[in-house]
């Protein structure tokens, strides 16, 4: 009985190991037979029996890593790629002379400073204002890209973007400049709409002036929510009214530079669980000059969950224009497929301040099987204040409010 036992046992055994081998062999000839690549120019790494251990896991472990990518690249390869650079566009921006121009920094001058203005819209705002006032909404930008950027074509064929700004208190002309830059420089195939959400602002000029300019733009929409919400429920506010098939979250205070938008959302087009995020320079809040933050960093943070940047791996830096994975985004910038976004769950609702929501989304995408990646092609200015003038940053940021809810509670 037990001889049989044992014989039925190896049979069951031998048969269930030859229908798993017809498996997999029927599944590598229909992935082949559907993506006809060619295979000659990837390199593989010889078997080394030398290796120990340690290197034999850590190959594998690359191998699943980049076995998506290398699945994406070859799938890019069989698209049909174009330059979307506007020559036209760069040759008006080129030519334009003024305050400002070029990215250039305005410098206020005595009697600016004797302007009581200039230090009201100061405090008022976190930077400088009274500047941003004599700068043309149109500004043109310089092209800080790497070189290399300036020579990659992108797919023909890209998804439609919704662009969300949520809104709170910001001032006016810095506001414009950010949706004049978006309209300027994104092609407008691309670009289903900008929604603005309001985030109950009680300033005048963020009413009836800005309807009535926002009227004269293309594409341009804003959502007022009439009570006071937080930066995270006014970007879902945003996302649940949004038409395109790409969600992209901006700050109110930024500029777009130089063919911004391909290198951001190819990426997405590939696999639309990969999320991405722009390269972010600084518009200097004293005279708002436009000038590179740096070459690149990857997000991180420490145990006090402060957000901190980290030097690029070597691998990084040898392709200055390919976007690389990184573990943790800033949260202002960034782009995800909107499908992907609600499939994730959004944001959490009870995410009451800003500060933390770019650690919430980004261990999602990684832990759900996606993938976050930064786009050295895609470069935004941004202004980082100096003080947040609604409040104050010991009252609103995330590490507070916990303590805030331990004492209370």
């Amino acid at each position: 009985m037990s001889i049989r036992f044992r014989r039925n046992r190896i049979l069951i055994i031998s048969i269930i190991f030859i229908f798993f081998i017809i498996y997999l062999i029927n599944n590598y000839s229909e992935n082949l037979s559907e993506n006809e690549y060619d295979f000659t120019d990837i390199e593989v790494e010889e078997d080394d029996t030398k290796q120990s251990n340690n290197e034999i896991i850590n190959r594998t472990i690359r191998t699943r890593i980049h076995s998506q990518i290398f699945r994406e690249e070859l799938v890019e390869k069989t698209l049909k790629k174009i330059d979307w650079h506007d020559y036209k566009l760069i040759a008006r921006e080129n030519a334009r002379t003024g305050l400002g121009e070029g990215g250039s920094g305005v410098e206020p001058s005595s009697q600016d400073r004797n302007n009581p203005e200039f230090e009201r819209l100061y405090k008022a705002n976190g930077f400088n204002a009274f500047i941003s006032n004599k700068i043309s909404f149109d500004r043109s930008l310089k092209d800080i890209r790497h070189p290399d950027c300036k020579k990659r074509l992108y797919l023909a064929e890209l998804p439609i973007v919704s662009i969300i700004i949520p809104v709170h208190e910001e001032h006016l002309t810095t506001l414009i400049r950010s949706i004049h830059s978006i309209l300027n420089r994104t092609p407008a195939k691309l670009l289903e709409e900008i929604i603005l959400v309001d985030d109950n602002s009680n300033k005048d000029e963020l009413k009836k002036s800005l309807d009535i300019h926002i009227s004269n733009l293309t594409k341009t929409r804003i959502i007022r929510l009439h009570k006071r919400q937080g930066l995270i429920r006014a970007r879902l506010a945003g996302a649940r009214k949004a038409k395109g098939d790409i969600l992209i979250f901006f700050d109110s205070h930024i500029e777009v530079n130089i063919n911004w938008l391909p290198p951001l959302i190819e990426p997405i087009a590939l696999n639309y669980k990969t999320s991405v995020c722009p390269f972010i320079d600084i518009i200097k809040r004293e005279n708002f000059a436009y000038i590179a933050q740096d070459e690149g960093a990857r997000g991180a943070f420490d145990w006090n969950m402060y957000y901190k940047r980290l030097p690029l791996l070597s691998t990084h830096a040898e392709n200055p224009s390919e976007p690389f994975d990184n573990p943790v985004m800033a949260g202002g910038l960034f782009a995800i497929s909107k499908k992907w976004f609600w499939e994730l769950g959004g944001y959490d609702e009870g995410l009451e301040i800003w500060g933390g929501e770019q650690y919430e989304i980004s261990f999602k995408i990684w832990q759900c099987g996606g993938r976050l990646v930064d786009a050295p092609c895609s470069r935004v200015g941004h202004i980082y204040r100096e003080f947040n003038p609604h409040g104050g940053f010991i009252f609103n940021n995330y590490i507070s409010k916990v303590i805030y809810n331990m004492i209370v509670h």
